[in-house]
């Protein structure tokens, strides 16, 4: 299996750089009049990071909202913190979004970014992903056919992918890592306005059914790739695809895989502390 990593390091790693590249590269035009960003999430979100310093970056204001209290303990909590954002802890944030969003519909000053980048403006990054992928297996001599193996939290980066790459029959399969298939499907239908998914292959499986579980299969995995790759990778959504796609992987000995990283790194430091509970 091939691994391909990202030279970006801090809260822009992997997926988090491709989905938010359209506001990066899009500050003095499309988002020349934002003053300031909403999202919503976990606490330790890798996406609440990258989006924090996002706006630290340009100087805009940043209103985080989750449904857990989570107590300053390091991680991607405490550095968003440190970046400026304002984290306000709410029973049920998706009312409290709708209620957002149709405040500021019409204010050109305020941007809302979705869970996890769950948004349409992703494609933009992640099409120049697809064509990295493309160019780099056009190089291969061997004919052998290839697929591309990643995580799913929202589902945005694997649909994508999968979208951008089905016209070179390079197929994408996905891991979901919050709920199952059926769920993954519909937050895809509903958050990217898309009507057919099929492009995606989802591996079903039961194993792990915890999302960011501490499973000591995890952090034996994340050992042994770090050991003889020198590759560091998360430990919460890497470890859950790989280990439930071992069959997949087996299944044609004649197809080259390639695993996307997508990042979360930084996430790292708190969730080894809790292998240690």
């Amino acid at each position: 299996m091939f691994i391909l990593t990202t030279t970006n390091s801090g809260p822009y790693q992997g997926n988090k750089n491709w989905k938010l590249l359209h506001y990066k590269e899009n500050v003095n035009s499309v988002y020349s009049n934002v003053k300031n960003v909403t999202s919503w999430g976990g606490t330790q979100s890798n996406s609440m990071l990258a989006i924090a310093k996002l706006t630290n970056e340009n100087g805009w204001g940043f209103d985080y909202y989750s449904q857990r209290h989570s107590k300053p303990c390091g991680g991607n909590y405490q550095e968003a913190i440190a970046l400026g954002m304002r984290m306000h802890y709410v029973q049920d944030y998706e009312q409290k979004i709708k209620h957002i969003k149709l405040q500021t519909a019409e204010d050109p000053q305020h941007l809302i970014v979705p869970i996890g980048g769950c948004s349409p403006t992703a494609e933009y990054g992640i099409k120049k992903v697809a064509e990295y992928i493309k160019n780099w297996n056009h190089l291969d001599t061997s004919n052998n056919s290839l697929n591309v193996l990643l995580p799913s939290g929202t589902g945005t980066t694997s649909f994508y992918l999968a979208k951008q790459l089905a016209c070179r029959e390079i197929k994408v399969f996905t891991v979901p890592c919050v709920g199952g298939e059926e769920y993954l499907r519909e937050q895809i239908c509903k958050n990217l306005s898309e009507e057919d998914t099929s492009v995606l292959n989802v591996v079903t499986t039961k194993t792990f059914p915890r999302f960011a579980h501490p499973y000591k299969e995890f952090l034996s995995f994340w050992e042994n790739v770090k050991s003889d790759t020198s590759v560091e990778l998360d430990l919460i959504y890497a470890p859950k695809t790989i280990l439930s796609a071992r069959d997949y992987l087996k299944s044609d000995p004649k197809a080259k895989w390639l695993y996307i990283h997508t990042g979360g790194t930084s996430g790292n430091v708190t969730q080894i502390k809790r292998f240690k509970v």
